[in-house]
């Protein structure tokens, strides 16, 4: 009897082999989908994988992902619904969907937050995650999700700005050739210093150029090398390109040194939006301190800058007024700092920071970083940084 028994079970072993699964396991936590602000998402919205949410295999060798942003509808390659919902389950507080098929590669996971017929428009919002599948006989890899928050906004590029820009000379036999880089500096999260309105992602960047002689070239890529270039005063404006279009950076005059490393006199803009406040930015390129011109009609008066409070002082002067520049903004590990500027009938400023922020008009300036400045006015020929 005891061997009968035996030979049974063999015979239902080998007519019920055990079954291992590739691929990956997703888990996403209750409310775990949040808007570009940090509030939650309804999850209705999303489960059981509705088209706001999407996956995409990414194989092995290459191929599949993440299409762009811009179809304006439920993206082409998005795992079908037939492949996602019939496994899908929700359970402890958590949203499962096994995708038990995939062998090796990636699945990449977007969300959006706007559903609706055009999902991928401009001025939604999206995030993105990816995990990766195991192959062959291997268990699946559980990938768990507890926040995507749609942090990337479908829209052009923040504005690009020309970073710190440095000399070299090389000798070449008896010669020395001036060499030029020129770096394009990019923040995807507030170069226009707005913090809530989404990260942008970005497909390139490129500069154009205007030499001494005045022919210009684009370039592409960051940063640009101009090698064995002539001496003289340059003109770099960088532009940002992704999907949804170009966004153009204010452009940087920059008149090269004797000797490599020097920075020469850089002129930026400051100008008014015909419908409001205008955001402009500079970068500082030069060793604090500085020099500020802070007339509007003598050029070859300017002021000595080390703090935030000197340089607004020398904008609102070199306006011809004293109230020009409204706010004043910058970038801390990827933290907007900013400080709103009021004044009293003598002209005397005070600077109010955003919430969070300690830093006051007191704050030294840093060579390297791009400031924002918000100006109510235009600032006639621009101000003038020099060492």
């Amino acid at each position: 009897m005891k061997r009968k028994l035996i030979l049974a079970m063999a015979v239902i072993l080998l007519a019920c082999p055990m079954v291992f699964a590739s691929g990956i396991d997703i888990y996403f936590s209750d409310n775990a989908i949040k808007s570009e602000t940090g509030g939650s998402l309804s999850d209705s919205n999303y489960h059981n994988y509705l088209p706001p949410l999407e996956f995409f295999y990414a194989p092995p060798g290459g191929g599949g992902g993440v299409p762009a942003p811009n179809s304006g509808g439920v993206a082409a390659g998005r795992k079908a619904d037939s492949e996602v919902g019939p496994y899908y389950t929700h359970t402890g507080g958590r949203h499962n969907y096994p995708l038990s098929t995939l062998n090796g590669g990636r699945l990449d996971i977007r969300v959006w937050k706007n559903g609706g017929t055009a999902i991928a428009q401009l001025g939604n919002y999206y995030g993105k995650t990816s995990g990766a599948c195991s192959t062959g006989l291997d268990f699946p890899i559980p990938l768990n999700i507890t926040t995507l928050a749609t942090s990337y906004k479908a829209a052009v590029p923040n504005m690009p700005v020309i970073g710190v820009i440095t000399e070299a000379l090389t000798r070449t036999g008896d010669t020395y050739d001036l060499n030029l880089s020129i770096p394009i500096s990019y923040d995807p999260a507030n170069s226009e210093g707005r913090p809530s309105d989404g990260l942008r992602e970005i497909q390139d960047v490129y500069m154009l150029v205007t030499y001494p002689d005045a022919h210009t070239e684009t370039k592409p890529g960051s940063p640009v090398g101009l090698t064995g270039t002539p001496a003289g005063t340059y003109k770099f404006k960088p532009y940002a390109h992704n999907w949804f279009g170009t966004t153009e950076g204010p452009e940087v005059t920059y008149t090269t040194g004797a000797m490599g490393g020097a920075a020469g006199p850089v002129t930026y803009e400051l100008k008014r939006k015909p419908d409001g406040i205008g955001l402009n930015a500079v970068a500082v390129l030069h060793t604090v301190p500085f020099y500020v011109s802070n007339s509007p009609t003598d050029a070859n008066s300017k002021a000595a800058v080390t703090k935030i409070r000197d340089l607004i002082a020398a904008i609102n002067a070199k306006s011809g007024a004293n109230n020009t520049v409204t706010t004043f903004g910058w970038m801390v590990n990827s933290e907007f700092r900013g400080l709103y500027l009021t004044y009293n009938e003598a002209g005397e400023m005070t600077g109010t920071p955003t919430v969070g922020v300690t830093e006051g008009l007191d704050t030294p300036l840093i060579r390297g970083v791009s400031y924002q400045i918000g100006v109510h006015r235009d600032v006639e020929g621009g101000v003038t940084f020099s060492q």
